[in-house]
């Protein structure tokens, strides 16, 4: 463990077998939940985490284990963070798939995933959407009986709640020195390549490289640099040996020394771009998304008075094509999503309609409503 003396770290830089540390919250009861599909919650650390009638109670009180484990260390603000830019944490019963649950409804039975890319979401067991992180239940209470994943193996919630730290509770500085690991790594050529070439998941992106050293740093490990040998080995010591700049950048994060500052959660409500009707908007060209550097948060809010209506809301490219898209209804009243100034994101209502003109199976089609386009504030808000 030569590499770790390159370093100086505090005492609670170890967080990994640090169980002592004290936790600002408790974890409390599972109480029931006035939804229609999330019928339990447990609130941790000021953030809510839930789960339908089908969901053991221990599964949230694990999810709050792990959650706090993550955030014991961290600097002040984080949890803050996190709470104030409205993060969730949604568990899947093991029964349940993931377009049982409300956000990923519309997604059921198509063979590609968002965006039409990746499996289908009807077979995915984690992921982040939105302001929500989303994992399996037997990800957290049967590791390694019906899944591949478990706290010392893989763990579909560090990886993802790792993504909603780094998103909603950490600063641009911090996303700054995870963009310079990740570049550094990606820079040696001994670092996350496979012996036949081909690059370890963490070389994805920044986003991917901080998620998969956040498994590792917790006693667990992501995707091996190499399988064969099971390089890096498991747990911080091998990671801090494989990646000892990124493990000194991440660990600093996870464990306090990297300050990070309170967000700047100045609202704007947008306006809507002027609207057309439909037919209007097909015949002539349609508006699409500019290029813009700086990153923005949109909050799209269900009107009230739309209470029992359905609406999907879709990036729009630089080609005017949708892409990638989520649902706003009752069961989903509101969804944040990160962005960049001069991105489009259309709104369009979902009707049910014949499928041949007076008779057979209605199905739903989209009907354009609005466009917002991303402009330069914190947060937009967009009332849909």
């Amino acid at each position: 463990m030569n590499q770790l003396n390159k370093f100086v770290f505090p005492a609670s830089s170890l967080f990994i077998l640090n169980n002592k540390a004290k936790c600002a919250y408790e974890i409390g009861n599972v109480e029931k939940n006035e939804h229609r599909f999330y019928k339990k919650k447990l609130v941790c650390n000021g953030m809510e985490i839930r789960g339908s009638k089908n969901v053991q109670d221990k599964s949230l009180i694990v999810a709050c284990e792990r959650l706090q484990h993550m955030l014991r260390n961290t600097s002040k603000h984080v949890n803050q963070n996190m709470i104030d830019n409205e993060v969730g944490f949604n568990i899947i019963a093991i029964k349940e798939k993931m377009t049982d649950l409300p956000e990923h409804s519309h997604m059921k039975g198509l063979e590609k995933g968002y965006g039409n890319k990746g499996r289908s979401v009807d077979e995915c067991r984690g992921m982040r959407h939105g302001q929500n992180v989303f994992c399996g239940e037997e990800n957290l209470i049967q590791q390694g009986i019906k899944s591949e994943y478990s706290r010392n193996n893989k763990s579909i919630f560090f990886h993802e709640t790792a993504h909603a730290i780094m998103g909603d509770g950490l600063d641009d500085y911090a996303r700054h020195d995870i963009n310079k690991a990740y570049k550094n790594a990606k820079s040696d050529s001994n670092i996350w390549k496979k012996p036949d070439g081909r690059k370890a998941y963490a070389l994805s992106n920044y986003k991917e490289y901080f998620a998969e050293m956040s498994m590792w740093l917790f006693n667990g490990r992501g995707d091996f640099a190499d399988s064969e040998n099971k390089l890096p080995t498991v747990g911080a010591y091998g990671i801090a040996e494989h990646d000892p700049y990124g493990f000194k950048i991440i660990s600093n994060i996870y464990n306090g020394t990297k300050k990070v500052s309170r967000s700047l959660n100045a609202r704007v409500v947008l306006e809507p771009l002027s609207s057309v009707s439909y037919n209007e908007r097909i015949s002539r060209r349609s508006e699409k998304s500019k290029k813009g550097s700086k990153k923005v948060v949109l909050s799209f809010i269900l009107n009230e008075e739309h209470n029992d209506e359905e609406y999907l809301v879709s990036y729009v490219n630089y080609k005017g094509k949708k892409t990638w898209g989520f649902l706003i209804n009752k069961d989903t009243v509101k969804f944040n999503v990160s962005t960049f100034t001069g991105h489009l994101w259309r709104v369009e209502k979902l009707e049910y309609s014949p499928k041949f003109y007076f008779f057979g199976e209605k199905v739903k089609k989209p009907v354009f409503i609005k466009d917002y386009r991303a402009e330069n504030c914190n947060i937009g808000v967009c009332i849909v």
